[in-house]
């Protein structure tokens, strides 16, 4: 899929069902991509209108961020263009954004933003951060990290 607009990536989300995979994990608690592969292509053949990679079941707090980009580049891979695959993106500020430059590395082009929907925006305004700071809820969120 090509890079949408705003608007275009907002028509085709509320076009139909979105698709949340779980990510799958070995004994050894690493990351199965083989796995999580083969659960998006199985996904797929129900024509989701995008998918949601990591995070849409909850795991995304407990990934470190190479977890986080592993998982976005196979879902990216796996999907090969047929739907959007929407990057989760948390945390404070600061890491807010690392989250966000491994998902575009890896030519995730939606950010789907767990927590408040400020993390992301404030991370592109230094201004705002103290103020993103006191909505987040904690010096936790918004702090540098």
């Amino acid at each position: 899929m090509s890079t949408l607009t705003p608007l275009d990536m907002a028509t085709q989300v509320g076009s139909g069902l979105l698709s949340f995979p779980v990510t799958h994990f070995d004994h050894q608690l690493e990351f199965d991509e083989a796995a999580f592969r083969a659960h998006i292509s199985w996904l797929l053949e129900y024509k989701p209108a995008a998918l949601f990679a990591p995070g849409g079941t909850g795991e995304f707090f407990s990934l470190t961020l190479e977890e986080f980009s592993a998982v976005v580049r196979a879902a990216v891979a796996e999907t090969a263009g047929r739907v959007p695959v929407l990057a989760g993106c948390g945390y404070g500020t600061r890491v807010a954004v690392q989250f966000a430059q491994a998902a575009e590395r890896a030519s995730s082009r939606t950010l789907a933003r767990f927590r408040s929907s400020k993390t992301v925006a404030c991370a592109h305004d230094e201004r705002r951060e103290e103020s993103c700071r006191r909505d987040l809820g904690g010096p936790g969120d918004g702090a540098r990290a």
